[in-house]
């Protein structure tokens, strides 16, 4: 059992999967411990899930406050009574999604403790849950990118409450030297192969269709090249069904266009640095994404990327160096890239540079850095604390 929460940091999270937005948070909680900071966790989900499992199997306290659907009453007053029941026994409160927000939001009003919202989506005010987290008045918030912090400026979040914390990752984890020969002969990838690869959950927003696509147009003048999609469709109940209409549209489109033997759905892995290490190339052509976490993973391995310029994506890539940025939706650049990258003497030099960029922008100290001066905005106690 860990430590007392007693000024702790508590995040507060809805989310049953392991997303982005919840690697985030691994990564938070451990920058944080390493600051001295004791982090706990509060799932609101019906039924705990993948994520509780992880989060505990780390050694991370976690509290589950069972919910049904927002407009219960009766969620609402569980999560209150958890609040209550805790009252001054943290100092700060994180929500890590919207919907969450709106929890954390009603239970620190009622304990006076200030908040903070993570923000790790594009917020576009469609959503109820964003429209009304908007205008909850979080003590300051968190966002991933700059794209992130546009959005939340159109719904009138003030600048300087905002501050933009890159996501980060192990960049000795995901590292050139890193050797990925024993998944290319687990996947049956031929040595001559030039392998393209497409990593992360399959939800329509991903735009893997039009990879599917490129792939048709680069037969002729690509025909050594695999693509190999790793992942599979979210678990959480909200999105499956439609995740899994869209893999299954993904595969008709794949056998319709001949393509069964250079496409290949592989599901979902965890040594993610041997399989971006058997990639030779990444391709990202979401139609909308708030950072792009994947993007830092390959660019570390010291593979170039192709991505689509939405979201916080193009500050990531640097366009023509560190890998290509094309127009979403576009399979005639998305092909046009990856040939120009089939060329190892260039995708040496790029994967070089986009190694470079990684390893000085997006490693965990800096985000550590970044992380613990936002939180400390928003709960000055806690730079005292470190400083004493």
């Amino acid at each position: 059992m860990s430590a007392a929460l007693g000024n702790a940091i508590l995040w507060v999270s809805s989310a049953e999967d392991s997303g982005g937005g919840e690697l985030v948070l691994l990564d938070a909680i451990a920058a944080l411990g390493r600051r001295g900071v004791h982090c706990e966790v509060l799932n609101i989900v019906p039924a705990s899930g993948e994520l509780a499992q992880t989060l505990r199997s780390r050694g991370i306290e976690v509290h589950h406050c069972p919910i049904g659907r927002f407009r219960d009453p009766l969620s609402a007053l569980r999560v209150l009574r958890w609040f209550l029941s805790r009252r001054s026994m943290f100092e700060l409160a994180i929500a890590n999604d919207a919907r969450a927000l709106l929890y954390t939001a009603l239970g620190c009003r009622i304990t006076r403790c200030p908040y903070v919202w993570y923000v790790h989506d594009l917020i576009r005010g469609v959503s109820p849950f964003e429209r009304a987290a908007a205008r909850l008045g979080a003590t300051r918030v968190i966002a991933v990118s700059r794209a992130v912090k546009r959005g939340l400026e159109s719904l009138g979040l003030l600048s300087a409450c905002i501050s933009v914390v890159p996501n980060a990752i192990d960049v000795d984890r995901f590292h050139p030297s890193v050797d990925g020969s024993a998944v290319r002969r687990e996947l049956g990838v031929p040595p001559e192969a030039l392998v393209i690869g497409a990593v992360g959950r399959i939800l329509p927003l991903k735009g893997l269709e039009f990879l599917v696509e490129a792939a048709a147009l680069l037969q002729t003048t690509l025909p050594q090249a695999l693509y190999i999609v790793v992942g599979d469709v979210v678990t959480d109940r909200f999105h499956q069904a439609e995740a899994r209409a869209y893999r299954d549209r993904l595969h008709a489109l794949r056998d319709g266009l001949g393509l069964s033997r250079q496409v290949r759905f592989v599901g979902a892995r965890r040594d993610l640095p041997a399989v971006m290490a058997a990639l030779d190339i990444l391709a990202h052509p979401s139609l909308e994404e708030a950072f792009g976490r994947v993007l830092i993973e390959a660019m570390a391995a010291g593979r170039p990327v192709v991505a689509s310029a939405v979201g916080g994506m193009p500050e990531i890539v640097e366009d023509g160096v560190t890998g290509y940025l094309v127009p979403p939706s576009d399979p005639e650049a998305l092909a046009s890239r990856i040939f120009s990258l089939a060329n190892p003497n260039v995708r040496r030099c790029v994967g070089r540079a986009a190694r470079e960029r990684a390893v000085n922008a997006f490693a965990l100290p800096a985000f550590e850095t970044r992380l613990y001066a936002a939180l400390s905005q928003a709960q000055p106690r806690l730079d005292r604390r470190a400083t004493a």
